[in-house]
């Protein structure tokens, strides 16, 4: 019995990985991010109350990769509704797919589209740092602006002013 024991307990020493930093243990993606849509007033465009507000159930978020349309979130599964319990008090807008990547280095690009209504559709590209099973967001451009980098001072939710 002791014998048996002790190759059970060789067996698993032996069976673990000598160089456990080569061998990666979990996938760490941190892409998602929302968006909190204003009116040069302040007023919330996602909000039914406000006149003009962009109707929930006719925004997309899409990709096209060789001139087909994908839809890869749509209608009230991409708003959030506001929690004051939680302090949220606008809806949001989140972005949870990055859409087709269209650079590789120096570091990966994605881009998609936001359609908030048939005359209204927005550009996303988001850069990410993916190294050893990670991936995080680097930068967030809106329409070609840069609206977000890591170490800016521009705070998650961002805010878009139509």
């Amino acid at each position: 019995m002791k014998q048996f024991l002790l190759i059970t307990i060789m067996a698993i020493f032996n069976s673990c990985d000598k160089n456990i930093q080569e061998s990666p243990c979990c996938i760490n993606i941190d892409v998602t991010f929302s968006l909190r849509i204003k009116n040069m007033a302040g007023e919330d465009l996602l909000n039914p109350s406000t006149t003009g507000y962009y109707n929930h159930s006719n925004i997309n978020h899409y990709l096209i990769t060789d001139g087909v349309k994908k839809i890869l979130t749509t209608g009230n599964s991409l708003i959030s509704n506001p929690e004051p319990n939680a302090g949220i008090l606008d809806y949001r807008i989140f972005v949870v797919e990055l859409g087709e990547k269209i650079e590789e280095t120096p570091y990966p690009v994605y881009k998609s589209f936001l359609e908030l209504n048939s005359n209204t559709i927005d550009t996303i590209k988001v850069e990410t740092l993916e190294e050893n099973n990670n991936q995080s967001l680097r930068k967030i451009w809106y329409n070609g602006k840069l609206i977000w980098e890591v170490g800016g001072n521009n705070n998650l939710p961002l805010t878009i002013i139509k």
